[in-house]
Formats: C-alpha cells, structure tokens, sequence
C-alpha cells in the first residue's frame, strides 16, 4: 500500500478536476445571470435555473472535502446551508447592508439562496421574473451571492493547487 501514490491520484483526479468543474460551472452562472440581468426574459430565466442546477450539481462533489483552507474558510456554510433564513435573505435585500462573511448570514447565501431566489418567490416562471424586475435590490442580492460563491471556489482551488505537494506527502497520524 503506498499512501502517497494513493492522495496523489485523490488529490490530482478527483479533488482538483472536481473544484475545477465547480469553478466553470460558475462561471457559466455567473454569465447566465449577467444575461437574464439585462434581458429579463422566461427563457434566460430558464437557463439561468439550468445553470444554477448544474453548478449545485458541482458542488456535490467537492463539498465533501471541507479540509484545509475550505474549514478554514467556512466554505461549506458559505455554500449550502439549508433551510435558507428567507427572513434574513429579505431583510439584506431590504436594507442592502450585509456581511457575507458573519456567521448569521450563512444560512442567507449559497446555492440554497439561489434556489429561493429563482424558484421560491412564486411558483409561475413570469411572476418570478416580475419579482426581480420590480425589485433591482433582489437582482443585486442573487449577483452577490453568486459572486461570492464563485470568489470563495477560486480562492479553495487555488490553495488545493498551492498545497498540493504537501498534502500528498503529509504523513499519516
């Protein structure tokens, strides 16, 4: 059994191209959303939701690694909390004031705030769009939590590739 030959394929198969994907995934969200931003439409509405459920999707299979950097950071409550406080998410749009990175908003930003954001202010696709278009303060709110999604993703992959060495040599305790 070698150990090293074990986390190298761990870290460099699985973990890397994992965050990598999530990475992309939300790159594409994050353009999705700049696209349905400026033309408030059933259909970029729809691939928005594509979008978000595809990086979700993701994000399955990095969340397990909340090592290093990633528990350091909090990446996992940033990122998928559940229940979403919606009173919490609705009092930071209102007031537009808010921390992301203060624990009490954990449970009003990541993926699960998406979700409420795009599925959970009415069940018909055009009344959602009439929310967010009403409401500019929602739009920025949605932009910021997927901002922060994908900053917080860059800032993970980036260390896993900086400590990656180190973490296959680590001995084993």
């Amino acid at each position: 059994f070698d150990r090293q030959q074990m986390l190298k394929f761990i870290v460099n198969q699985i973990i890397i191209p994992s965050f990598d994907n999530l990475d992309g995934s939300l790159e594409e969200l994050n353009t999705s959303f700049d696209q349905f931003d400026a033309d408030l439409t059933d259909e970029n509405l729809k691939d928005l939701r594509n979008k978000w459920l595809n990086s979700y999707k993701a994000w399955q299979h990095v969340e397990m690694f909340n090592i290093g950097k990633a528990m350091e950071d909090y990446y996992l409550y940033k990122s998928n909390i559940y229940p979403v406080d919606t009173v919490r998410v609705n009092s930071n749009i209102k007031s537009g004031q808010y921390d992301l990175d203060n624990p009490n908003n954990y449970s009003s930003q990541g993926f699960p705030t998406i979700e409420y954001l795009l599925y959970g202010l009415d069940e018909d696709p055009s009344k959602v769009i009439n929310h967010l278009r009403d409401n500019s303060k929602k739009r920025d709110y949605l932009k910021k939590i997927i901002d922060a999604l994908a900053d917080n993703t860059k800032a993970i992959k980036s260390n896993w590739n900086q400590v990656k060495a180190d973490f296959i040599k680590s001995p084993f305790k």
